[in-house]
C-alpha cells in the first residue's frame, strides 16, 4: 500500500490480508472505517514505513482497542517518523521497531532485535480486545442455558 487507502468494515470482525508493505508519506493514509462494533485484524507480510503526516488511522467510531496489526512476516521493520499517528496494536515478534517517533494509541509488541523509541515517541497504551468466535459465543450461551435449566429442575424436585 503506497497511497491513501480506506477500508470499510462490515459491523463485525474484519480480517484484511496485505501481502507486502505499507509505505506511506506526505498526506497519504491507511484508514479503517466503521463503527464501535467493528474489529479489524490486519495481517501484513511486509514492512511498515510512514513519514510526513501519514497516519494508520480510524474513522466512524472504530476503537483503538479493536485494531490489531498482525505482522506475520519471518522478519521485517516498522519505521514511524515524528508527526505520524498509529491507531491500534502492532504485534510483530519477528520485526524490528526502528526510528519509532510517532504517537501510538494501542500497543507495541515484539521487537525481534530491538524496539528503538526516539525522544518524541508517545505510546498511549490501549489493550487489544479479543473477539470471541461465534462458535465460542454459542457454546457459552448454550452452557449458560443448560445451567439455568438444571437449576430450575433442582428447585422443582
Amino acid at each position: 500500500i503506497t497511497k491513501a487507502t480506506l477500508v470499510t468494515g462490515n459491523g463485525a470482525l474484519n480480517v484484511i490480508d496485505i501481502n507486502g508493505d505499507i509505505t506511506l508519506g506526505g498526506s497519504d493514509s491507511f484508514i479503517l472505517s466503521g463503527s464501535a462494533s467493528d474489529f479489524f485484524v490486519v495481517n501484513l507480510t511486509g514492512d511498515i514505513a510512514i513519514n510526513g503526516s501519514a497516519p494508520l488511522g480510524l474513522s466512524g467510531g472504530v476503537l483503538d482497542s479493536h485494531v490489531l496489526y498482525n505482522l506475520v512476516g519471518s522478519s521485517g521493520t516498522v519505521s514511524v517518523q515524528v508527526g505520524n499517528v498509529v491507531h491500534g496494536t502492532l504485534l510483530g515478534p519477528n520485526y524490528d521497531f526502528q526510528s519509532i517517533d510517532g504517537t501510538y494509541y494501542g500497543g507495541l509488541i515484539g521487537g525481534n532485535k530491538e524496539i528503538n523509541l526516539m525522544s518524541g515517541a508517545v505510546v498511549n497504551q490501549t489493550q487489544f480486545v479479543v473477539v470471541p468466535e461465534p462458535v465460542t459465543l454459542m457454546l457459552l450461551a448454550g452452557g449458560a442455558l443448560s445451567l439455568l435449566a438444571a437449576r430450575r429442575l433442582r428447585r422443582r424436585c
